[in-house]
C-alpha cells in the first residue's frame, strides 16, 4: 500500500495523518512498514506496542481503528448536506484514538456471532424523522415502523454532538430474556442500552457504505432500545430483504430478541 493510499484511508476514518516525512519510529522503521507489521498483531499486543513511543502509538491506533467501522464527521459531510438537514458538529471534539480503540476492542469481545463494533459520531440535531429521511434518500429499505413510535420520539433531537462505540448486533447471552434482565445484563457489563436513533444511524451507514444488513432476518435478530412510550419499549432489527423494522419489544422473551450495547463519549 502506498503512502498516499494510507493517508487517504486515514482521512476517511478520521485518524490524524501520519506523513512519511515525519521522524521514523524508535525502531527505525518507516510508518508504512510499521503499520504493516502491526496489522498482524492481536489487540492485546497492539495495545502493548502503543506504549513504546508516540510514533508507535499513532501507527498502532491507525491500524486498530481499521478493524472497526468508523463514522466520523467527515463521513457524514461526504454523504449528506448537514446544514440542509439541520445537523451540526459544532463544538465537537473527538476523544483520543486510543480511548476509542480500547473501548471498541473491549466491546467487540461481547458481541454475539462476532458481528463487530462501530465507532460513530452523532451530530447535533439528529432525530428519528431526519434519519428516516436520510434512509429514504439513500434508498435504505424500510419494511415497517409503528406510527406511534414516530409520534412519540420522531422529532426529539440530539442536543449536542458526541461519539459512540456501539455493537453491530446484540450482546452475547442477551437473547431470550426479559426486558429487565437485558437491562441488568448491559449495566453489569459496563455499557448502556442504545437509543433508537443511535442504532438506526449504525444500520443506515452500514447499508450505505457496505450494503450490509445489520440485525439481519436470517437470525431473526432484534435489539431493544432505551426509548419507550406508555411503558412499552421499542425494538429495532429484522433487517430482511424488505427492509428493517422499528416496533415494540415483545412481551414474551424469545430467542431472536436481545440488546446491543453502547458507550457514549460527550465533549467535556
Amino acid at each position: 500500500m502506498s503512502a498516499s493510499s494510507i493517508e487517504g484511508l486515514q482521512s476517511v476514518i478520521g485518524v490524524s495523518s501520519i506523513s512519511p516525512s515525519q521522524p521514523r519510529s524508535s525502531g527505525g522503521l518507516p510508518n508504512e512498514m510499521l503499520q504493516y507489521i502491526f496489522s498482524f498483531l492481536p489487540f492485546s499486543d497492539l495495545f502493548r506496542s502503543a506504549q513504546v513511543c508516540k510514533a508507535w502509538r499513532a501507527n498502532a491506533c491507525a491500524v486498530g481503528l481499521r478493524r472497526f467501522t468508523v463514522i466520523t464527521p467527515s463521513v457524514w459531510e461526504y454523504n449528506f448536506n448537514l446544514q440542509e438537514r439541520g445537523l451540526s458538529f459544532e463544538g465537537f471534539l473527538a476523544p483520543q484514538d486510543g480511548v476509542l480503540l480500547l473501548a471498541a476492542a473491549n466491546l467487540k469481545s461481547c458481541v454475539d456471532e462476532d458481528q463487530g463494533v462501530s465507532i460513530v459520531a452523532i451530530p447535533k440535531g439528529l432525530s428519528l424523522v431526519r434519519l428516516l429521511a436520510i434512509a429514504e434518500k439513500a434508498k435504505v429499505p424500510i419494511e415497517r415502523i409503528v406510527n406511534e413510535i414516530i409520534s412519540a420520539i420522531g422529532n426529539v433531537t440530539t442536543e449536542r454532538a458526541y461519539m459512540i462505540v456501539v455493537s453491530n448486533s446484540v450482546l452475547k447471552e442477551s437473547r431470550n430474556k426479559t426486558i429487565e434482565a437485558r437491562d441488568t445484563l448491559v449495566q453489569g457489563m459496563g455499557y448502556e442500552v442504545p437509543s433508537t436513533v443511535e442504532l438506526l444511524a449504525v444500520i443506515i451507514f452500514h447499508y450505505i457504505m457496505y450494503s450490509k444488513r445489520l440485525l439481519n432476518h436470517e437470525l431473526c435478530t432484534w435489539s431493544q432500545t432505551s426509548d419507550s412510550t406508555d411503558q412499552q419499549r421499542f425494538s429495532v432489527g429484522d433487517f430482511g430483504v424488505s427492509g428493517f423494522c422499528i416496533d415494540y419489544v415483545n412481551a414474551t422473551p424469545y430467542i431472536g430478541e436481545g440488546v446491543a450495547g453502547v458507550q457514549r463519549f460527550f465533549p467535556s
